[in-house]
């Protein structure tokens, strides 16, 4: 939690940072991308026609792997124009201040904090659980 001057000394919580990238970005749907993947694949024209179990699993592992893959390719895509994206949505200035941009190389275990701070004198506390 941050607790701030900046936000009257109301604790803010730290975000995931693919949680936040999923939500200032639109999400394409994969579904349909996924399932033409897995139909060149296997070789089937019809996915919901496959009568065997092991098969079945194997393409329901299949589009699961490849789901997982898309969405970590979105979420490196938006990463690199957060920039772009920042500056039309949030921001009347132009330039951004990331501190430790260079840090995040985890996508799913790093954790940031979006916040405006004004300039001046700012006091702060960080409380972990």
């Amino acid at each position: 939690m941050f607790f701030s001057n900046v936000s009257s000394w109301v604790g803010i919580p730290f975000v995931r940072l693919v949680d936040f990238l999923e939500n200032i970005a639109d999400r394409p749907n994969f579904d349909t991308q996924i399932q033409e993947m897995a139909k060149e694949e296997f070789e089937v024209a019809d996915l919901t026609k496959i009568d065997n179990f092991r098969i079945k699993n194997k393409v329901a592992a299949f589009m699961a792997a490849k789901a997982l893959e898309l969405q970590r390719t979105h979420q490196l895509e938006v990463l690199a124009r957060i920039d772009e994206i920042f500056s039309k949505k949030f921001l009347r200035y132009g330039k951004i201040l990331k501190i430790n941009k260079d840090k995040l190389k985890d996508l799913e275990n790093s954790f940031i904090l979006p916040v405006f701070i004004k300039p001046g004198r700012t006091h702060f506390m960080l409380r972990t659980p």
